[in-house]
């Protein structure tokens, strides 16, 4: 009887234990679920798929807001078919929902004069406008182009053209873009980068992607500032696996002008809190076949690197540079 009761002791014991472990491992598999699935970016619940041009298209017209608990997730890749992309977002009704690429691409539009949408005295002009607390990753940009001529007021330009609050860029990719500005005179400032124009947000900067990119800017009697991924950060943000590939910067700096910022990585870092020193983290970063070409009637304030100006130290140790030239012309007016 008592060999009985001990196996029959020793039985529940074991069932337990196997319970337990069944248990753990469901638990584990959903843990591993959630880890890998982008359908809560930031605890958005619901996605609004976008499969055509057409549902593209219905967010200019009316895009989803912090309220709506929901979010926007490509299901195709999306040919634009040549047409001028109107920019979303202002200052005034920001773009503050979440935007997952789904790893598909958005290819073939055209961002002129016309697309640009009036912020805050200022002119935006991107695929985003200005963007505030929201999640724009895992989507791609291809064969498309800026074509802006005489633009006088002070203009931010990029795929996101300007952040705020909180916003995390992650797994971005743009290939073969041709970006053609050209500034009339009463030009104010200009800041051009190719994923963010103007970056005062802070978030993550991570795993983006520029490649085959020609880019030709004049302007007159104003600021300019460029950036290979950013035009102007702020100094909190980390910018961490991310390449620079083939990369043609030709820069016409003419009378009058004011500055030029150019960063083959960053134009400008500037400080957002006089109290915060810089915490900025550059890490496994590549930049290969970059050629900058500046022809500038003011040498004077002409801060070029791969950063431009900054009010701190920035530690480059992070970046690879392969065959990156930088070729600067002082002009002289006769």
């Amino acid at each position: 009887m008592k060999f009985v009761a001990k196996n029959l002791k020793y039985t529940l014991l074991l069932i337990l234990l196997f319970s337990v472990c069944l248990f753990m491992i469901a638990c584990g598999d959903k843990i591993n679920n959630n880890s890998n699935d982008n359908s809560s970016l930031i605890g958005r619940e619901t996605a609004v798929e976008i499969s055509s041009y057409e549902d593209l298209l219905s967010i200019q017209t009316g895009h989803l807001t912090l309220d709506d608990n929901k979010y926007y997730k490509l299901t195709a890749d999306i040919d634009c078919g040549g047409n001028v992309w109107q920019t979303i977002g202002s200052q005034e009704s920001p773009f503050t929902c979440d935007f997952d690429g789904n790893g598909y691409t958005i290819s073939n539009f055209v961002i002129d004069e016309s697309s640009c949408i009036s912020s805050n005295d200022k002119e935006l002009a991107g695929f985003f406008g200005f963007v505030q607390d929201a999640d724009i990753k895992n989507v791609n940009f291809a064969n498309y182009s800026f074509v802006v001529y005489g633009i006088v007021e002070t203009t931010y330009m990029g795929i996101i053209a300007e952040t705020s609050g909180n916003v995390n860029v992650e797994n971005i990719g743009l290939t073969n873009i041709s970006i053609t500005y050209e500034g009339d005179f009463g030009s104010s400032e200009i800041t051009f980068g190719n994923i963010i124009g103007s970056d005062l947000a802070t978030g993550i900067r991570k795993n983006s992607s520029v490649q085959d990119i020609s880019i030709n800017v004049s302007t007159f009697d104003g600021a300019l500032t460029l950036g290979g991924l950013i035009g102007k950060s702020n100094l909190l943000n980390n910018i961490e696996k991310s390449q620079i590939n083939k990369v043609n910067f030709s820069t016409v700096f003419n009378y009058g002008s004011q500055s030029l910022n150019f960063g083959v990585l960053v134009g400008e870092f500037i400080s957002i809190d006089e109290n915060l020193q810089s915490s900025i983290n550059l890490s496994e970063i590549v930049c290969s076949d970059v050629y900058f070409s500046i022809m500038s009637f003011n040498d004077d304030n002409n801060y070029v690197g791969l950063y431009g100006q900054s009010p701190y130290s920035i530690d480059t140790t992070g970046i690879i540079t392969n065959n990156v030239t930088i070729d600067i012309k002082e002009l002289i007016a006769y």
